[in-house]
Parts: C-alpha cells; sequence; structure tokens
C-alpha cells in the first residue's frame, strides 16, 4: 500500500472515531470527497450477453407451456415487449389497446410513459387473460400484482426445466436477457435506432452501444451489396 493512502487511512479513521460516523455518513462522505476531487469512477467494460438461439426459445416456451399456459403468455409477452420485468408487471388491464396493438407502460425508467406494441397473434390470448384479471394482466394468486422476483424465480425455474443452464447448472435465462434479445432482432432486422429506442424506453443512443457491433456487420452486408462485382 502506498503511503499516502495509509495517511489517509489513518487520518480517516481518527476522523470517523472522533466524530462517531455512521456507516452511512461515511459512505456520504466518500462521495463528496469523489466529487470535490474530480476522482472519475472507471467505466466497466459493457458487454452483450449471450443469447438464446430459435431452438432454445422454442424450447424454453415449451416448457413454459407445460407447466402453466399463463407463464408461458407472460414470458411471451416479455420477449415481444422488450420491457424491463417491473414494467411487465405494472400493466395494467386498462392499459391495453387492442385495437392498435400496443400497450401503455406507465413510469418507466425514468418515471417517463411509453406505449409499446404487441405482435397481433398475441391480441387473442391476451384478451382472454385480461378476463381472468382484475388490474394488472398478470396477477398473482391472490390477485395482486404480481412481484418481480416471482417473474424472475419462475423464469430460472423453468430455464433449468428445459436444459438451458451454464457450467455450474445455474439458469441461463433471465428477464432482461429477452430484452436484450428483442432489441438485437429488432436492430438487426433494420429498424432505426431511434425507432427502437422509443420502444425499449432508452433514452440516450449511448445505451446502444452495446449493440454497436450489429451495427458493424448490417454496414458489412451493405458494402458487400452494394460493392458486388463493382472492384472485379
Amino acid at each position: 500500500m502506498k503511503k499516502g493512502i495509509e495517511d489517509i487511512v489513518r487520518y480517516c479513521e481518527r476522523k470517523i472515531r472522533e466524530e462517531q460516523l455512521s456507516y452511512d455518513d461515511f459512505l456520504q462522505a466518500c462521495k463528496l470527497i469523489r466529487r470535490q476531487a474530480n476522482i472519475q469512477r472507471p467505466q466497466r467494460a459493457r458487454r452483450l450477453p449471450r443469447l438464446l438461439s430459435e431452438q432454445e426459445l422454442q424450447t424454453f416456451f415449451e416448457t413454459a407451456a407445460k407447466e402453466d399456459p399463463k407463464w408461458e403468455l407472460l414470458f411471451r409477452v416479455l420477449l415481444a415487449t422488450a420491457c424491463r420485468v417491473n414494467e411487465l408487471t405494472g400493466i395494467c388491464v386498462r392499459d391495453i389497446n387492442f385495437e392498435n396493438f400496443r400497450i401503455l407502460i406507465r413510469s418507466g425508467k425514468g418515471n417517463k410513459d411509453r406505449y409499446v406494441p404487441f405482435p397481433v397473434e398475441l391480441s387473442l390470448p391476451i384478451r382472454q387473460q385480461c378476463q381472468q384479471s382484475e388490474e394488472f394482466l398478470f396477477e398473482s394468486r391472490s390477485g395482486k400484482r404480481m412481484s418481480d422476483r416471482h417473474v424472475q424465480l419462475r423464469m430460472s425455474r423453468v430455464a433449468v426445466a428445459a436444459g438451458l443452464v451454464d457450467s455450474d447448472g445455474g439458469s441461463l435465462v433471465h428477464p432482461h436477457l429477452f430484452r436484450h434479445q428483442t432489441i438485437t432482432f429488432l436492430l438487426e432486422s433494420q429498424m432505426p435506432p431511434q425507432e427502437v429506442m422509443r420502444i425499449s424506453g432508452h433514452s440516450h443512443y449511448q445505451s446502444l452501444e452495446i449493440y454497436d457491433h450489429l451495427a458493424l456487420r448490417i454496414a458489412h452486408d451493405r458494402y458487400q451489396q452494394i460493392m458486388a462485382g463493382k472492384a472485379a
């Protein structure tokens, strides 16, 4: 340990004891010191998680359907809308527009409302699910809003039953993976990023930087199409 660091530790320890600072006080002090000293937090490399193949997705949904068709529908809506799990559990029956095939997501990230579309083929099962619900599209057995944790645990259970596990036997599937899955598919299908952002609820283009490799691959494919036979 550098001598300068040792001096800082000794000084902080003495002041903490003298002032009888709590754990929260100490954390607040560290934040203020970092801000005033202009110490920047190092940026962690963001990597896109391993996505599921079409066959793996099919296996997952088939397994979910065998356990409970309601859960299969929940997972299909999660995938189709690219919602965050807390947004999914907050979907109200009154916010589903069957005429335009879209759902109003209330108070999403940043406390913003937005509309997300859903596929026409999900219209009938969603309508049937609405008939079984009081307020929320997906409710717990007690008729209340389903917890995010409940969705996460059930998703992991289905994934394990479907054999979608890592080397340690843990689930490869989690709610946010489905969000990545759909955003990736939309970008690969060359939907403009600004339209993807309207659906996903991202506020800044920087949020899509994790998908830059897709844009590079699309640009490469376009280049090959344009230049085919031009340089021969």
